[in-house]
C-alpha cells in the first residue's frame, strides 16, 4: 500500500495469503522510519490475513495484520472448507509468534 485512503472515503477492505514462501510478515510506515516485523513458522500459522477499515467498519481507521489459523475469518465457514486448525477435547497446542519493532 503506497497510499492510505481517508476515513471519509468508507471504505473497508479484508486479504488472505495462503501457501506463504515463509513464515513472515509485517508493515513499514515510512513517515516513522518504523517496521512491525512478525516471524512464525507456516505448520504453527499457514495463512496471514489483512483487514483494513478506512471508516467503513464502526467509522474505524485501522489496519490489522495477523498470521493465523484459519481462512476465512468466519470459523463456521472455515471449518466447513477445511481451512482451520481443530483443538481436540484435552488437546494442548503451543505456537509461537515473534514480534520485533524496528527502525529501518
Amino acid at each position: 500500500m503506497q497510499r492510505t485512503p481517508p476515513r471519509s472515503s468508507q471504505l473497508q477492505e479484508f486479504y488472505y495469503s495462503s501457501n506463504l514462501a515463509s513464515g513472515e510478515c509485517g508493515i513499514r510506515n515510512e513517515r516513522s522510519q518504523c517496521a512491525l516485523l512478525m516471524n512464525f513458522d507456516t505448520t504453527d500459522f499457514p495463512y496471514v490475513w489483512v483487514f483494513q477499515s478506512y471508516g467503513g467498519w464502526h467509522n474505524h481507521y485501522v489496519l490489522v495484520l495477523e498470521p493465523s489459523t484459519n481462512i476465512p475469518y468466519d470459523l463456521e465457514i472455515a471449518c466447513r472448507n477445511g481451512t482451520s486448525a481443530v483443538l481436540k477435547p484435552q488437546q494442548v497446542q503451543r505456537r509461537t509468534l515473534t514480534v520485533r519493532l524496528q527502525r529501518f
